[in-house]
Order: structure tokens, then sequence, then C-alpha cells
């Protein structure tokens, strides 16, 4: 039942029914910091000047992350300290399909640069096969027993591609996260 809270950082209003706040599992700490002028939002990082996010009740609220629910400078961010540790997969892999010559060069420059845990720019257009040139690099990732996010600023794409990222990797647990 801890996994429903590592790595994620809720409100009490937003905690699953199976947790109470006061569980001592559960790690508190305030939403957003203070100091001057600005607020420092903790769950996005954001930093905002207070004249621009006050409340008329008093207390801050943080712009940045409004998409993930409102958070204030009254509230607390709830987790539980994770591990971190995840243990390699042998299998990790399911996807049977193909990629082209060209493709197939991309999908190698990722899983180098996966490796190397460096950044790396996969730009092309919409139907280029970016999703499954990713797979290569994130079986590796995961044949080591890294953690792994794949991240979009839209909620459609991230409803799309769950559904292909559970097909290509049917032997690993996943979830779909996003702000509705």
């Amino acid at each position: 039942m801890n996994e429903e809270l590592f790595g994620r950082q809720l409100t009490a209003t937003q905690l699953p029914p199976t947790f109470e706040p006061t569980d001592p599992r559960i790690v508190s700490r305030p939403a957003m910091t203070i100091s001057g002028r600005w607020v420092r939002c903790e769950r996005c990082h954001q930093q905002l000047e207070k004249a621009h996010v006050a409340l008329p009740a008093g207390g801050y609220y943080c712009l940045g992350c409004l998409a993930l629910g409102r958070i204030t400078s009254r509230q607390s961010l709830l987790t539980i300290p994770e591990p971190n540790a995840f243990p390699p997969q042998t299998t990790t892999l399911t996807w049977a399909g193909s990629l082209t010559r060209l493709q197939q060069i991309c999908a190698q420059d990722v899983q180098s640069v996966f490796g190397k845990r460096q950044r790396h720019l996969l730009w092309a257009v919409t139907g280029a096969g970016k999703t499954e040139m990713l797979f290569l690099g994130l079986a590796d990732a995961l044949k080591r027993g890294d953690r792994v996010a794949v991240a979009s600023p839209r909620v459609d794409v991230c409803i799309e591609l769950f559904p292909r990222f559970q097909q290509a990797f049917k032997n690993t647990p996943m979830v779909l996260l996003h702000g509705q």
C-alpha cells in the first residue's frame, strides 16, 4: 500500500481513501516556503512574488502547478519516503514491431544517452515513431533497475501513450498520472 504515495506529494484532501493524514508512515512538510517578497512552491519549485499570489483570506497559492490541484501556503505536502530500490528486470521489452533504418539509428542514440544519463532532444513530426524510438533506451534503463518517467505537458498525449507503453512493456508495472 505504501507504493500509492511513493514519489508523490499530495495534500490531505488528495490522499487516497486507504490513508489517513495521521498515518505514522506519512511524512508531512510545508507546501510553500516564504522568504522576503517571494513564495516558493515545494511541489513544483516555482518562485512567485507574494503580491501576485496572495489570497484574500490570507496565505498564498501556487499559480505554477494549479492544474495539479490548488495548493496554498496553509497546506502541507504528504508523502511516504521511498526506498528507491527498483530491482533490475530481465524481460522488459515485449514490443514486436520493427523500426526503419533511420528510426533504428535514432533509437540507438536515445539508448546511448539514456545509459550516460544525458539530456537529448528527439525531434520529429507527428507519426514519425518517436514513442517507439524510446523503447530500446527504456528497456535498458529498466534492466539496470532505473526509475523511468515519461512526461508530457498535454494530458491527451499522456492518455494516448499509456496503453502503448503498457503493450510494449507488458511485464513492467506502471501508472498513469496527470492533472485531471
